[in-house]
């Protein structure tokens, strides 16, 4: 995807709370889909400081399929920052991740029309700007019958 000369939006280090969520990110840049996953009992988390499991802090960022299913959206024909104004009307998505946890998004390459609760997705990434790279999911390609 093309990068946009310049980015009016909030950057997620403006949004993050604690940096908890900084080696995403960095894994983004990258186009790779990461998630928190505790070491001893491989669950995945978005993004968690301990495991709820055990309470263990046993975390680290580990490289996720970047596949999962659509649970639930809305569309948006009013926004509250004058950076998303030009995107009206646009989609914020709850996706399941195949890895198990629940990611904010926004589901690109078809209408918001054709949003289904249940669509297979599959992660892409939109290189806003220098430094910049967000995950989104787009509808999962059709699989080939042999």
């Amino acid at each position: 995807m093309s990068v946009q000369k310049k980015y009016n939006k909030p950057w997620p280090h403006e949004i993050s709370l604690d940096g908890l969520d900084k080696p995403f990110w960095e894994a983004a840049l990258k186009h790779t889909f990461a998630l928190h996953k505790c070491t001893i009992c491989k669950t995945y988390y978005w993004p968690s400081s301990l495991c709820t499991t055990h309470g263990d802090r046993a975390m680290v960022w580990a490289k996720a399929s970047g596949r999962g299913k659509l649970h639930t959206y809305s569309i948006l024909y009013r926004t509250l920052h004058p950076g998303f104004e030009p995107d009206l009307p646009y989609n914020i998505a709850v996706v399941e991740t195949e890895e198990g946890p629940f990611v904010f998004s926004n589901i690109v390459g078809c209408k918001n029309g054709d949003l289904r609760v249940g669509m297979p997705l599959e992660v892409t990434f939109d290189d806003v700007a220098p430094g910049l790279s967000i995950p989104k999911f787009k509808p999962a390609a059709r699989k080939r019958k042999a």
